[in-house]
């Protein structure tokens, strides 16, 4: 039984710090869209990156058809440096989106997506921003997800006398700022969906590999739900996370009593290490292996944590985080006593 629970734990050691980890940085550092935190720049050190400086400086000014011009003019030089070619590409797409071009800004918002590192900030932001646009044919994001206030049009009202009362305003667009932050917090809320369908899975988890393996997509969910909503509710990553650490307790409680027990049996040998056999000396080799994996496991899930944590308050997240150091130096203490004992042999005589 110890040996079905330890192993495989090697190979999700080694993955979990990609599954759980935070995302590379973006090729080029583009500039973030509207409404959400710019990554830092580096300072402008060519002559390309100042002139697409100063290109995004008439896009800052709002001069939207002189961006776009000196934009693609300036794309069809034959761009040398990354950081400018991204940063044009990014300012034509800005500008096709607020000229109203949808299925054009999209294709555009694609290419700027593509000069990211897969699955970073960036890359997730300028896809989600991507796929609304291919969604909103009239500029209006119809999409999945809770609708915010104000976005969409609202019936006709009739008053007292019986006369229609004032139409009200027409929605805003994709073109503005706040309606495209709005339908990116729509498509961060579809995340939480997928969060709690994960749930499940987590608590069905037979071993801790498998829990952990379980856990790792909701952390990711979690992830590019705060990259596009990063106000949006942190109820599900809490509920997947206390999951996680339920289960993963439970799974650790029987088994570091039952490798307790068991190396008292060992512990009897170690006074004469040469009775043990070799097959004995293998299984203390593989327990105390395994004790190690384990330790990765539960730091792969404390590294977690912050990143499930959202911006409203988490009681939960202090003890999580003791409950799963508290496994770990349990796992830290058997890996140490699991150790085949050194020993040598004289030989009467010689």
């Amino acid at each position: 039984m110890v040996r079905m629970l330890v192993v495989g734990l090697a190979l999700l050691a080694a993955g979990a710090a990609c599954a759980l980890g935070a995302a590379p940085a973006p090729v080029g550092a583009p500039k973030a869209p509207p409404g959400v935190a710019a990554p830092a720049r580096p300072a402008i050190i060519t002559e390309e990156q100042r002139r697409a400086s100063e290109i995004a400086g008439l896009l800052g000014e709002g001069k939207v058809a002189e961006a776009q011009a000196a934009g693609e003019a300036f794309l069809k030089s034959g761009i040398k440096d990354a950081v400018a070619l991204a940063e044009a590409q990014r300012v034509v797409a800005e500008c096709l989106r607020k000229k109203g071009e949808w299925r054009a800004a999209s294709a555009a918002y694609v290419r700027v997506r593509d000069r990211c590192e897969k699955n970073s900030e960036d890359y997730i932001r300028y896809d989600a921003i991507a796929d609304i646009l291919r969604a909103s044919p009239n500029g209006v994001y119809s999409g999945p997800g809770s609708a915010p206030a104000g976005l969409l049009p609202t019936a006709t009202a009739t008053t007292a006398t019986g006369t229609a009362a004032p139409a009200a305003p027409a929605p805003k667009t994709l073109a503005d700022d706040d309606a495209l932050a709005d339908a990116l917090a729509r498509v961060a809320s579809m995340r939480t969906v997928k969060i709690k369908q994960r749930v499940p899975a987590i608590k069905r988890g037979r071993t801790p590999q498998e829990a952990l393996a379980a856990y790792a997509p909701a952390v990711n969910d979690a992830r590019e739900m705060f990259i596009l909503g990063p106000n949006a509710p942190a109820d599900a990553p809490h509920e997947a996370a206390a999951a996680a650490g339920a289960r993963l307790k439970e799974l650790a409680t029987p088994l570091v009593a039952q490798l307790q027990s068991k190396f008292e049996v060992y512990r009897k040998k170690f006074d004469s290490p040469w009775s043990l056999t070799n097959v004995e000396k293998a299984d203390i080799q593989t327990i105390s292996q395994g004790c190690k994996d384990m330790m990765e496991v539960e730091k792969s899930f404390q590294q977690s944590l912050p990143m499930v944590a959202g911006k409203q308050p988490w009681p939960d997240q202090e003890r999580l985080a003791a409950d799963s150091q508290e496994r770990m130096a349990a796992y830290s203490q058997l890996s140490l006593q699991y150790v085949v004992p050194r020993y040598t042999t004289t030989i009467i005589g010689y």
